[in-house]
């Protein structure tokens, strides 16, 4: 157990991070009634639509047979012949139906249509990534199985945060390691300039060793869901505040202290090497803050092996990604893999309980998270995509 003297005098008040710095987080902002703020929404709306646009275009080259032979070619030095570029390019194509028809699904099957067009573009891109897979060598099945799911709605929908699932054969299993578990990070360099570099997690133990992951587990690591996470789970989730700095001989990682949280436990869940120290020092951003600095001596490549999951590093609130209870670190489109097969299954094989959460039933705390989880899957699932795929 880490142990910490001296403890912190400020600490961050979970609804309002950014509240010591005067500084409204964004989702208090609040902007007046009238044509500025309808030319705000519609603005944000137009943003959002063109981005989406950006992204499904990006994914749509891979239905091209002359793109697809191009990437193909320069990805594993060979030439795709076109029964191959018709399977890829099928997957990419049914994905992004799936997904058309998602948005203007009902709520009722929306989860279930959403992990479909998840798993058809896992399906091409594992395709596309192996250069020994072909459409009637993928596995069947989801790679992915439910564990209890019966016993844990039998008293309704309160424990539905508690589903549970273990890796299998399959799509999910084929899909990580064709991918591999890496994606960018940043973190800030002496001079508090922000690098970004390319980190990879290694094959996650869950494939082979049995772990079972809970729906809990995943979206407490989300941050973006941080906030519903919290009314739903009535305490913090497995995020904090944090920041990594990047020395010649060294790697820096402050701990901002978080209201009603235990730091001790938060911190030793990341599972630091025993020659890390441990002190209190100024957030190396906003210096009024003190942190618990965690510093490790390595230099080179070898301070990539001792980071956490972190992000928004060069931001004033800056996040980290706890490990999963096991000791993995998964990567972002590897969680929301999970996520849309827990939910897409909920929807389908317990209709019900689904639409007793809907419906405002007894129980149904985590309805909010759930749903901010969805979209949240409909959104950046494709983004997460596009760029693991010039990998």
């Amino acid at each position: 157990m880490v142990r910490l003297q001296g403890c912190a005098s400020v600490a961050l008040d979970r609804e309002q991070p950014t509240a010591y710095l005067h500084v409204a987080p964004k989702r208090h902002v609040q902007l007046g009634g009238g044509l500025l703020g309808f030319a705000f929404q519609e603005a944000v709306v137009a943003r959002s639509s063109w981005l989406d646009r950006k992204v499904w275009e990006r994914l749509l080259r891979f239905e091209s047979r002359d793109y697809l032979a191009r990437f193909y070619r320069k990805k594993h030095g060979r030439d795709l012949n076109a029964q191959r570029a018709r399977e890829i390019g099928a997957c990419f194509s049914q994905g992004r139906d799936y997904f058309s028809a998602a948005s203007q699904a009902s709520e009722t099957v929306k989860p279930l249509v959403i992990y479909y067009g998840v798993a058809s573009l896992c399906r091409g891109a594992t395709m596309l990534r192996n250069k020994d897979k072909r459409e009637e060598s993928l596995t069947p099945g989801h790679g992915l199985a439910t564990v209890g799911w019966a016993d844990t709605l039998s008293g309704g929908i309160e424990n539905v945060l508690q589903l549970q699932v273990e890796a299998t054969k399959g799509t999910f299993t084929e899909f990580v390691e064709a991918l591999g578990n890496g994606q960018s990070y940043t973190w800030l360099s002496a001079d508090l300039r922000t690098g970004g570099f390319q980190h990879d997690y290694g094959q996650p133990s869950l494939l082979m060793d049995g772990t079972r992951v809970t729906l809990w587990d995943l979206l407490s690591r989300e941050r973006e869901l941080a906030a519903e996470f919290e009314i739903a789970n009535d305490g913090w989730g497995n995020t904090d505040f944090g920041r990594v700095v990047a020395l010649e001989d060294r790697i820096r990682i402050h701990f901002s202290p978080i209201k009603g949280m235990d730091q001790e436990a938060a911190i030793a869940s990341y599972h630091f090497p025993a020659t890390a120290t441990f002190s209190i020092q100024p957030d190396p951003k906003v210096p009024v803050l003190q942190t618990v600095c965690v510093e490790m001596l390595a230099e080179g490549e070898a301070r990539k092996a001792l980071l956490p999951m972190a992000e928004r590093q060069s931001e004033q609130v800056a996040w980290l990604i706890r490990p999963l209870p096991n000791g993995d670190n998964l990567i972002d489109i590897h969680r929301l893999l999970i996520e849309a097969y827990i939910l897409g299954m909920l929807c389908r094989y317990f209709p019900s309980k689904w639409m007793a959460l809907l419906g405002s039933d007894k129980g149904d705390i985590a309805r909010s998270v759930i749903l901010a989880a969805i979209d949240r899957i409909e959104r950046e699932f494709p983004k997460l995509l596009t760029d693991q795929l010039p990998g």
